[in-house]
């Protein structure tokens, strides 16, 4: 068989190919789902963690998670 080789000088999420904060949402979301939260849990709870830099609190998220 025929053998395909590529290089990469910096992957997504290298500091030199930063992940946008829509894709990280989107990602975040995306498994989420996959662990049979719905849409509503996803987003909720994906804002949740992204609050806590700004005072938000883990018992909220404990609510979202059980």
């Amino acid at each position: 068989g025929e053998t395909l080789a590529a290089d990469r000088a910096a992957c997504k999420g290298d500091p030199e190919n930063p992940v946008t904060p829509q894709e990280l949402r989107a990602k975040a979301a995306m498994l989420l789902q996959h662990g049979g939260f719905t849409d509503e849990r996803a987003a909720s709870l994906i804002d949740a963690v992204l609050a806590l830099p700004e005072g938000g609190v883990l018992p909220d998220i404990a609510q979202l998670v059980s």
